[in-house]
This record gives structure tokens, C-alpha cells and sequence, in this order.
């Protein structure tokens, strides 16, 4: 059976219909999508690839992305802006912004005038200004950015705190006299690790050295002088000035020219006391001269005497004899904050820089750490271990006392004793850099005072702790050893100008009862010299962060922490020392591989903070330390094997 089916005619116009309409419709979303096509790609091509909060330390350059047929215009303000032409789809713009923080705009503009808006926020911190040129007294000036920190680099390592308000900052570098090649970088915000642009080196001479007093030729001292202005003459330091004092009021100034000066200045009548002082041409005050007298004014009529005098009277118009200043003990290098060139009653914030030669531990590299290690080495190998071979030498053969001999009963408080001891450790310390007439001095003693308070506070401390946790039998003793050598070493560096000098500050030891081991002697003494040089790590440590400081507190604090380093790590090195009472003896005697541990981690720290400053003599230091083992072995050699030949029976 045969089935026929004939088609609908209006089925078939439905499903061509249908068919035209799917065609139609999809030509229309194929167009749209060719339109929308680029618009797609021109939002996902356009960025910024400059991440968000960068620093420049210079010139900025902006990059990022864009359609390649588009234009990107960017700017940081109406006067500092950029057009990116079509071309690459990789951008960048280069603009020269001032200091601070930027907001960035890029426009991007599409062939069919589609503007996409993108910014970014950025930092700029270039190089700081230096505006000290040629000769300086040991002071850095420049120009920077408000708030910004400034460090120096190249010959000498500091940091100098933050610039201030009105752009300026200054910074003390702590060096002797000669030539350094010096660099500025600024920090952003003061923080170190975000460091900004930094200066090309320049050659600054330091004139540390103060001049001589100012030199009067005119008036003579005890001269009358009759007609006003009075004119002052006479000798200095060429390119220097002098200025002229009345009664400690400044009356005149002058240039010194070819060694000669003169200024005039009307004087009221009567008797005045002259004085000057003498600027060399770097700034260096030579301080107050010594005052002579002389009178303005017409003399007076003198009456008719009815009787004699029983004794001439000397005629005040004849020239004296002049005065000799007194010697400044030409055999000592000057202070090293110098003088002030202010009255001595008004240097209360003033700074002594003591301590200024210790170099910043944001400044220390491998470098650093490097000469620190061989100094380290050159310290046990040298100094401590000679020694040890020189003292047990002539132990052996001259006898010894022992470690817990009875002492007579003082005279005196151990207290008031103990005080007396600090007070002359603290007078030695403070003459190891030098002092002035000045009150800047009574405040830096204060500061010292404060220093070594504090370092045999921890030093008694951490011993009296550990004697309580463990039950060892031990108490505190005085240690006039210690001070002698304080003494000794305040002596050298006076002398010797080594910069910064070398202190030691402890003056109270451990006494230990008889029935205490060998390892808690030991135990004790490595924790307390260990306690010591970590005291001294971490006032380094705040006084690098501390920086360039003004004013009586701030002064205070900064020459509290120098002192503090100072003496924390001079006195570490010398209880190191394997001989006698000292605590590196009983770390020997207990454990030598401690002994040598701890020697050379505070050594070569000591080596860093202390010896790497650039007034440290370390050339000097380490020939003294070779001759002096040479001498310590040449003598235990003769006495091991020259000596017994002399002495042996025939």
C-alpha cells in the first residue's frame, strides 16, 4: 500500500520564514560584534603598568599598555603631561616632578573617540643639595625635602636625621683635619631602606683645628684713649676674621688680610676690658682672648696736692708690659667638639660631639665587617693571647695570689667607695675626649655619669641573677685594676687624639666563694661580658638611628649613647683579657672554645663600631699590638728555653 503526502503550502512559507529570520538575525549580532569588537579590545589592552606608591629618585617614567591605533595622553599636572601617539601597544612617558607624592592621569582615546580614565599615585625623592663647598669645620650644610632623612657615604659613613621644615639640614661629620670625597642620599620619610637620589661626590677640605687667640698691636694695654672711634689693630690668621669685644659686647668686626686686621668702635668714658676673638676661614672659633684694659676719656685735672703720697703712683698712660696668654698644652690635640666660640655660661645646648667619630651602623658593609673580623683576630691573636703567655710566665715563676684572698675592712662605705670609683671613671672618660670651660662639658659629664651607671648596673645585675637562680655563692667587688687601666687608656687617647677614644667604664667585679666551680665562674663571666657587649650593641644601634641633634635634652640623650658604646665595648675587651681576676680567666679556665667565641663576636663588633671610625688610628694600633706580641713571646721564649740554662746547677 502506497502512501502519497503532499506538501503544505503554507508549512513551507512558515519554515522559509523562519530561515530568512535566522539569517537576518544573525548578520545584525555579526555586525554588532564586529562593532563591539574593538571597544572589547581597546578596555582590555589600556593599563598602567607602574606599580602603585614607587619611588624615583630622579626622573619618573610612567609605562603601561594601549590599543595600538589609540592615543594615550598622560599628566601629572597642567604643566607636566605627555601625548602617546598610535603606534606600539606599549607605552611610557618621562616627567620631571619635584619632591613629593604625584597623582598620575592617563586618557586613552580610541579611533571611535572612546576615552578610558586611568591614575596611579607615585613618590618622587631626588638628590638632596649640598651647598657646602671647599673649606667646612666638620659641618655638612645642604638644602632637601621636608621630612626626608639625609645620609652621607663615600669617605665617611653618618646618618644625619631628617631635613627640616624649611628645607635646610646640617649635618656633623666627627673627622679630623683633611680632604674626604662625600655623597647625600635622601630617605624617604627618614625610613633607610627607601632611598631616594643621591648626589655625585665632592671634595670637602675639614679644618678641625681651632686658631689662635686674635693678636692686639693698638691700643696697648692700660692706654688712655682720648678722641673716639678707638682703633683696634694688630695680627691673625689670614682669610679669617676677628671680632672685638668691650665688656663682652661686641663693638667691631674685621677681615684678616695678609695676617693683619683693624676695625674702629666709639667708646663711652671710662675703663673698659677688651678681648677677641679669632674665626680661621673654615669657621673655627679660637675662643675668648684674655681681656686687657683701657680707658676712653679725656684725663682729669688733676689738683694741687697738699702733702706727698707716701708711694708713687704709677702713671696709667705707660704702656705695660704685654700679656702672654697661657699656654694651651701644645702636646694635646684639641677637643673634639672644640670651642664654642660663645660665652662659657651659654653652651648648655650646644653639642660636644663626643662620640661624633663612631660611624653609623646603617653605613657598615661587608666591606666594614670584613676589617672588623681581621681586627677581631688581630685583638686574640695579638693582645689577649700574648699576654696570657706573658703574665703565666712570670706566675710561674714569681708566684701568685690567690683568686679569694681575704681584704683588710675598708676605711670606707663600700658605697661611698663604689661612688668614688664611678666618679673617677667618669672624670677619665670625659678627659679622654677633652674638655672646655664651657657647661656643655658638665652636661656631657652628666651624660657619661648616666652611661656608666647603667653599664654596671647590667654588669652587677645579670651576675646577682644568676648567682639567686643557680644557689653560687658570689658578691660584688671593687676593681681598682679595672680603673688603672681606665686611666691608662684615657691617658693614650688624650694624648694621641684617637677619636673615638678608648674607655672603660667598669669598676665593679664578682667575687666568688671558694666552693664555686670552675663552670659557674665561667657561666657567670661569659654571661656578664656577653650582657656588656650587647649593651654596647644596642646603643650603637640608637644612636645611629639617633642621628644629628640640637639643645640641651637631645644632646644629652645622644652623649648618653655615645658613652654607652664607647665604654660597653672597651670595657667587653678588656674583662676578655685571660689573666688575673679578670672574667676572660675564669672563661678560659672553664671552656676555651667560649672563650675564643665570645672574644671574637665582640671584637670584630668592636672593630666595626669602635676602630672603624675614621679618627681611629687602626694602622698605629695594630703596629702596637705586633710589637707587643712580638715582645711577649721573645720573653716567655727566653724564660722556657734560655733562662732555665743560666739558672741550671753545673
Amino acid at each position: 500500500m502506497t502512501t502519497t503526502t503532499q506538501d503544505d503550502p503554507q508549512r513551507s512559507d512558515r519554515t522559509r520564514g523562519t530561515v530568512v529570520l535566522v539569517v537576518l538575525l544573525g548578520s545584525l549580532l555579526g555586525s554588532l560584534g564586529v562593532l563591539a569588537t574593538p571597544q572589547a579590545a581597546h578596555a582590555a589592552t589600556f593599563g598602567i603598568t607602574t606599580s602603585p606608591g614607587t619611588l624615583f629618585p630622579g626622573l619618573v617614567t610612567i609605562t603601561g599598555t594601549k590599543s595600538s591605533s589609540a592615543t594615550v595622553e598622560v599628566t601629572a599636572s597642567p604643566d607636566d603631561s605627555c601625548t602617546i601617539d598610535p603606534g606600539d601597544s606599549d607605552w611610557s612617558c618621562e616627567l620631571d616632578l619635584a619632591d613629593g607624592n604625584h597623582t598620575i592621569t592617563a586618557i586613552h582615546t580610541g579611533t571611535d573617540a572612546t576615552v578610558t580614565t586611568l591614575t596611579v599615585s607615585i613618590r618622587v625623592l631626588g638628590a638632596p643639595v649640598i651647598t657646602t663647598s671647599g673649606l667646612t669645620t666638620g659641618t655638612l650644610n645642604g638644602t632637601g625635602f621636608p621630612g626626608a632623612g639625609i645620609e652621607i657615604t663615600g669617605d665617611v659613613g653618618k646618618t644625619c636625621g631628617a631635613v627640616l621644615a624649611n628645607g635646610s639640614w646640617s649635618c656633623a661629620l666627627g673627622v679630623g683635619t683633611g680632604t674626604y670625597s662625600l655623597s647625600a642620599t635622601q630617605t624617604w620619610a627618614n625610613v633607610r631602606s627607601e632611598r631616594g637620589g643621591t648626589t655625585d661626590p665632592i671634595f670637602v677640605r675639614v679644618d678641625a683645628d681651632p686658631p689662635a687667640w686674635p693678636s692686639f698691636t693698638a691700643p696697648a694695654i692700660g692706654t688712655r684713649v682720648t678722641s673716639q672711634p678707638t682703633v683696634f689693630t694688630g695680627s691673625g690668621e689670614t682669610d679669617g676674621r676677628v671680632d672685638v669685644f668691650s665688656d663682652s659686647v661686641r663693638v667691631c668686626t674685621s677681615p684678616v688680610v695678609s695676617g693683619k686686621w683693624t676695625c674702629s668702635a666709639a667708646l663711652a668714658n671710662g675703663e673698659h676690658t677688651i678681648q677677641g676673638i679669632q674665626w680661621d676661614a673654615a669657621g673655627n672659633p679660637s675662643g675668648t682672648s684674655v681681656g686687657f684694659t683701657i680707658t676712653a676719656g679725656a684725663a682729669p685735672a688733676s689738683a694741687t696736692p697738699v702733702t706727698p703720697p707716701s708711694k708713687p703712683v704709677p702713671d696709667r698712660a705707660t704702656p705695660l708690659d704685654p700679656v702672654v696668654p697661657a699656654p694651651t698644652a701644645p702636646f694635646l690635640p684639641a677637643p673634639v667638639g672644640g670651642t664654642s666660640g660663645l660665652p662659657p655660661l651659654d653652651t648648655w645646648e650646644v653639642p660636644t660631639d663626643y662620640g661624633a667619630a663612631i660611624p653609623s651602623a646603617t653605613t657598615t658593609n661587608s666591606a666594614s665587617w670584613t676589617v672588623g673580623l681581621i681586627l677581631g683576630l688581630g685583638f686574640a691573636l695579638l693582645v689577649a693571647l700574648p699576654l696570657r703567655l706573658l703574665v703565666t710566665t712570670y706566675r710561674r715563676k714569681r708566684g701568685y695570689f690567690p683568686l679569694d684572698a681575704e681584704t683588710p675592712r675598708p676605711l670606707l662605705s663600700p658605697r661611698v667607695t663604689a661612688a668614688l670609683f664611678l666618679a673617677a671613671a667618669v672624670l677619665l672618660a670625659a678627659l679622654a675626649g677633652g674638655v672646655q670651660a664651657e657647661v656643655r662639658y658638665l652636661r656631657l659629664a652628666i651624660a657619661i655619669g648616666l652611661a656608666l651607671a647603667a653599664l654596671n648596673g647590667v654588669a652587677v645585675l645579670v651576675a646577682k641573677v644568676l648567682g639567686r637562680r643557680f644557689g653560687w655563692g658570689l658578691g660584688i667587688r671593687l676593681a681598682p685594676l679595672l680603673l688603672a687601666i681606665a686611666a691608662v687608656t684615657a691617658l693614650v687617647s688624650r694624648i694621641a687624639g684617637i677619636q673615638p677614644p678608648i674607655v672603660v667604664g667598669i669598676v665593679l667585679a664578682v667575687r666568688f666563694a671558694p666552693s664555686v666551680a670552675t663552670r659557674a665562674r665561667g657561666i657567670v663571666s661569659l654571661v656578664q661580658v656577653s650582657a656588656i657587649a650587647l649593651l654596647g650593641v644596642i646603643a650603637w644601634l640608637l644612636q645611629s638611628g639617633l642621628g644629628s641633634v640640637t639643645g640641651f635634652l637631645p644632646s644629652l640623650v645622644s652623649e648618653t649613647l655615645s658613652a654607652l658604646t664607647i665604654a660597653a665595648f672597651g670595657s667587653a675587651l678588656v674583662m676578655l683579657l685571660p689573666v688575673h681576676r679578670m672574667p676572660g680567666r675564669l672563661i678560659w679556665e672553664w671552656s676555651r672554645t667560649a672563650w675564643a667565641g665570645v672574644t671574637l663576636a665582640s671584637a670584630t663588633v668592636a672593630g666595626v663600631a669602635i676602630a672603624g671610625g675614621s679618627g681611629f688610628p687602626a694602622p698605629w694600633v695594630i703596629g702596637g699590638a705586633l710589637g707587643f706580641a712580638a715582645v711577649s713571646v721573645g720573653i716567655w721564649a727566653w724564660m722556657q728555653f734560655v733562662h732555665p740554662q743560666f739558672t741550671a746547677e753545673p
